[in-house]
């Protein structure tokens, strides 16, 4: 198997060389073991191995508000090395006057480079999805429309984290608000 240049220009990054060993996945929970072979051009060899079985997917999906550029990217990016699979991006009342931080083409693509920069340094078997901006309403109104887990919203005046996690269901949809939180409307 040929591996890209930008995955060759990546293993040199990490000072490999032809017959170390490496480990491959396709960012969905395929991973396999390989070794490295010779350069060809801007490519480099991969000889493909066993098959590793798929490690177990975090059952998590975090919904965001939309915020500040570089802080989002933070996030998103902590997420990815943490293993969230899902990250939902959400406008709210509160977020609407939040200067591009998930609403553009170039903001969704740095963000997905930083996700897959991500499960490269943590060693993770799925790329993080990062779902473009959606309105709150309609983010509740999937959520309820199908058997997604257990709903939590991060609100000081709400319940403890922990007991609800106790009381969880296989999946959670954990719902962060805006800086100054949700509207009381919301």
């Amino acid at each position: 198997m040929l591996l890209d240049e930008e995955e060759t220009r990546h293993l040199r990054s990490m000072r490999l060389d032809e017959g170390d060993a490496i480990i491959l996945t396709d960012g969905r929970g395929c991973m396999r073991d390989a070794r490295l072979g010779r350069v060809r051009g801007r490519q480099r060899e991969a000889l493909l191995l066993e098959r590793r079985p798929p490690p177990e997917e975090m059952a998590l999906e975090l919904a965001v508000a939309v915020g500040n550029r570089t802080r989002m990217l933070w996030l998103i990016e902590k997420a990815a090395e943490f293993g969230v699979p899902v990250i939902s991006l959400v406008e709210t009342e509160r977020s609407r006057s939040v200067s591009d931080a998930g609403r553009s083409e170039g903001f969704r693509a740095k963000a997905e480079r930083r996700a897959l920069a991500a499960m490269k340094q943590s060693g993770s078997a799925r790329l993080t999805e990062i779902r473009a901006p959606v309105d709150l309403a309609k983010l509740l109104e999937d959520f309820s429309a199908v058997d997604t887990g257990t709903g939590i919203v991060l609100d000081r005046r709400g319940p403890r984290l922990f007991t609800r996690l106790e009381s969880a269901d296989d999946r959670l949809i954990l719902l962060v608000g805006p800086e100054g939180g949700l509207t009381e409307a919301e």
